[in-house]
């Protein structure tokens, strides 16, 4: 009995230790650092670390989750998706990136109310109205971009239908490093059909949201 109450115990200080180390590891994540809040409430349910705690372990520790203000993503509703982001502080500018405008720049939009100081790029091989609608956010471009430079099928939107269509495509790494030459793409809103897979055999050199040279 004695050796269980000793295994018990390890146990449940490990659990502790974990749990506070997991806090400090989200903390990256969180608007606000109280370790005091998250502190004080673990150590008033589980202050005496007895064995006849572990039975209430988890519900104290799910209690007292709700002291840790985890930073949720900016939601931003567009008519047939929702897209999503971390904002960085309103005083840092940023660069903004998105392949595919699609004809719909409501979500960019709502993003620059948010944080005016970001400097926006723009991609997409149609230029009906894409071209004058991102021209107002930024900087627009007429190519089609993914994993390398070549001539390929795009799946492109034309009057409310997507259209496969021969395109030349360029490649991102050159796009952002030569065209745009940008050292660091903070958010990268990436809707062009078709691409998707195509772009894990280049994606490790593309640099979202940390700032760490191409």
């Amino acid at each position: 009995l004695s050796k269980l109450f000793t295994l018990y115990t390890i146990v449940l200080l490990s659990c502790v230790a974990l749990v506070h180390y997991l806090y400090a590891l989200g903390a990256f994540f969180a608007k606000d650092y109280a370790p005091s809040e998250w502190s004080k409430c673990l150590d008033k349910k589980l202050g005496s670390y007895s064995a006849e705690q572990w039975t209430i372990f988890t519900q104290s520790v799910e209690s007292c989750l709700t002291k840790l203000p985890f930073r949720k993503p900016e939601q931003f509703d567009i008519l047939d998706e929702t897209k999503y982001a971390y904002l960085a502080s309103p005083e840092m500018t940023s660069t903004f990136l998105t392949i595919g405008v699609g004809n719909d720049t409501v979500a960019e939009e709502k993003f620059r109310g948010l944080r005016p100081k970001t400097k926006f790029f723009g991609a997409d091989p149609i230029t009906d109205f894409n071209a004058e609608a991102y021209g107002k956010l930024g900087e627009f471009f007429p190519f089609a971009i993914g994993n390398e430079t070549k001539k390929s099928q795009a799946s492109v939107l034309i009057n409310g239908y997507y259209v496969n269509l021969p395109m030349f495509h360029l490649n991102i790494i050159v796009f952002i490093k030569h065209i745009l030459k940008q050292k660091y793409i903070d958010y990268l809103w990436f809707d062009a059909e078709g691409q998707n897979s195509e772009f894990s055999t280049c994606s490790t050199e593309v640099v979202i949201s940390k700032r760490r040279t191409l």
